[in-house]
Order: C-alpha cells, then structure tokens, then sequence
C-alpha cells in the first residue's frame, strides 16, 4: 500500500511538472477566474492551485486510516492509477476545476432571479460570495473576522461602539 502511496504521489508530481499540464491549469485559472479582482496574477493562481492539489492528495494517502469510506475511496484511487492510462492527468484536470469553482463561488458577485413572460425560473438566484460582499462593502462586518490582530489588547471604545452600531443596523426588527 505505501509503494502505491508512494506512486501516486511521484506520478502527480511528474505530471504537474509537465509544461503542457501547467498550461492546461494556467489556462483554466485565466478562463474560470481571470476576470475576478482577486486573482490578478494567473501565474500565483496557477501555484496556488498546484499546491492545494497537493495538499488534497497528501491529506486523501495520510489521513484514510480509521474511516472505511476514505479507505475504500483511496484504494479505488491507487486501483485506477495503475488500471486507467491518463488517471492521473484526469485528475489534475479535475482538482483544477474544483479549486476554480470553489473560488468562483467564493468572489461570486451574485445574481437575481429571472423569469420569462408566462412566469417560469430562467436563471436560478445566486447568493453573493464572501469574497464580494467585502470588497463592495455589503459585509462590514468582516474585517473583523479576517483580521489577523483580533484580541482584548486591541478592542478600543470606538471600535466596540462602531460594531454596536453596525450590529444594531443589521440586526433583524
């Protein structure tokens, strides 16, 4: 088992070291996210991107030990690796477009619902991502959440006045 561990592990990072694996993510981040304000460099995405794949993978081959499913999911992974020509590439490609969809849904700006003339659901409503109620102002609260110097020595009684404020604003009536 640990041999097919080991495998996976130096097939993935073979095939992530291929120029034409990394255009295919280059490209996919550019198209999938390239228009969003806080993916402004495809060439940081495009890292970023590979080592959250690897992070996922070394997570998936460390930590299946105790659950039956993460095991029986694993070994299906190592199983088609070895059965299936191109798995590895597939799954690439695959992690590329779930790390880009879950960013898109995170900067997502949000959408109403639309309706034809006879009343029937065209376009389903999307909630605003995190990322997006932030940057326009919508979330004023979330600075506070992402700040990184939360703590009583920093707590002032202007800022606990501000949140009240903000809070009493927000809340429901």
């Amino acid at each position: 088992m640990e041999k097919l561990k080991k495998a996976f592990r130096m097939a993935l990072l073979k095939e992530m070291s291929d120029t034409k694996t990394k255009k295919y993510i280059l490209n996919t981040v550019i198209k999938r996210l390239g228009h969003f304000p806080e993916y402004k460099s495809p060439d940081e995405t495009v890292q970023k991107c590979m080592s959250h794949i690897f992070e996922v993978v070394d997570k998936q081959l460390n930590d299946s030990d105790g659950y039956s499913n993460r095991e029986k999911f694993l070994n299906q992974k190592l199983i088609k690796m070895q059965v299936q020509k191109g798995y590895i590439k597939k799954y690439i490609m695959t992690a590329a477009n779930t790390y880009c969809t879950a960013k898109q849904v995170k900067c997502n700006p949000g959408r109403k619902a639309i309706y034809d003339k006879e009343g029937n659901l065209i376009t389903k409503e999307k909630k605003r991502g995190p990322a997006s109620r932030v940057i326009d102002g919508q979330d004023k609260l979330a600075w506070m959440v992402s700040s990184d110097s939360i703590g009583l020595s920093n707590i002032s009684d202007d800022l606990v006045l501000e949140t009240e404020k903000l809070l009493k604003e927000v809340a429901p009536k």
